[in-house]
């Protein structure tokens, strides 16, 4: 059983701006999620929550650093499964699907419980 890339077409050059990419970076960065914990680190870490935060957000930077310079020299039709894709090899790629979907659903599966803990641990 042999697998088959499809080749994209070009897209359009000059679809998406430098504006329209950085809202969609910052859309992306700022969840629901960095609004919504901030108490809930503040009550558990004391006032230092904002130095979690700074940390968190270089971490983050270098860790986007390698696709930021990838991307800037590749075309790529899609994230990061094209880019290995156009990397290495499909069966790489596919490796790499599998194990994001089952990462994802690992973290959806153990991260759900937390606040039911946190919220009966409150109450004591």
């Amino acid at each position: 059983m042999a697998i088959h890339v499809v080749k994209e077409p070009v897209p359009k050059p000059g679809t998406l701006g430098r504006t329209e990419l950085y809202a969609l970076a910052i859309g992306q960065v700022i969840g629901a999620g960095v609004i919504t914990l901030i108490v809930p680190a503040i009550k558990m870490t004391g006032y230092s929550a904002w130095l979690a935060y700074f940390v968190a957000i270089l971490m983050g930077f270098v860790m986007i650093l390698p696709f930021v310079f990838i991307s800037s020299t590749l075309r790529l039709g899609g994230g990061n499964y094209s880019m290995l894709c156009d990397l290495s090899s499909p069966r790489t790629s596919g490796v790499f699907a599998y194990m994001y979907l089952t990462q994802c659903l690992s973290l959806s599966c153990s991260v759900h419980p937390l606040p039911l803990t946190w919220a009966t641990s409150s109450r004591r």
